[in-house]
C-alpha cells in the first residue's frame, strides 16, 4: 500500500507510548481528525498535491478553537504524525500529500556498523 511505511495504524498494536496516547485522544476528539479531513479535502479540491499536517494542526488550533483537552488552543504537536499516517491510511489515493518520516518502532532497529578493536573505523567484509 505504502512502500515507505509498510505498518498500518491499528489501536490494537501500537508502535510506541505516543501512538498509544493518539488513539485515546482520537477517541476522545473525533472532531479534530474531521477537521484535518476537511483541511486536506479543501487543498487537494484545489490542486495541491502535497501540504504539512503540521499547518493543518496550526490552522485548526487557531481558527476553530478545537482542543485535546478543554482549554481553548491546546493541541499537543506530538499526534501530529498518527493523524498524518491515519489519513493516508483512510486515503490511498492521496498516499504522497503528507511526507512522513520515521517515529519509534514503525521499523526495526538497525545493529550500529562494526568498528575495528582501537575504534578507528568501519569493518568491512
Amino acid at each position: 500500500m505504502f512502500p515507505f511505511w509498510p505498518y498500518p495504524l491499528s489501536p490494537f498494536k501500537p508502535r510506541n507510548n505516543h501512538e498509544a496516547r493518539f488513539w485515546g485522544v482520537h477517541a476522545a476528539n473525533p472532531r479534530i481528525y474531521a477537521a484535518i479531513n476537511a483541511h486536506a479535502q479543501a487543498m487537494i479540491a484545489q490542486g495541491r498535491t502535497h501540504y504539512g499536517v503540521e499547518a493543518f494542526f496550526a490552522s485548526i488550533r487557531w481558527d476553530t478553537g478545537l482542543s485535546m483537552n478543554g482549554e481553548p488552543f491546546k493541541m499537543n504537536d506530538h499526534y501530529t504524525a498518527y493523524y498524518a499516517r491515519f489519513w493516508l491510511q483512510n486515503n490511498p489515493a492521496n498516499w504522497d500529500f503528507f511526507e512522513l518520516r520515521r517515529v519509534r518502532g514503525e521499523y526495526p532497529r538497525r545493529q550500529p556498523p562494526p568498528y575495528d578493536n582501537e575504534g578507528q573505523g568501519l569493518l568491512f567484509p
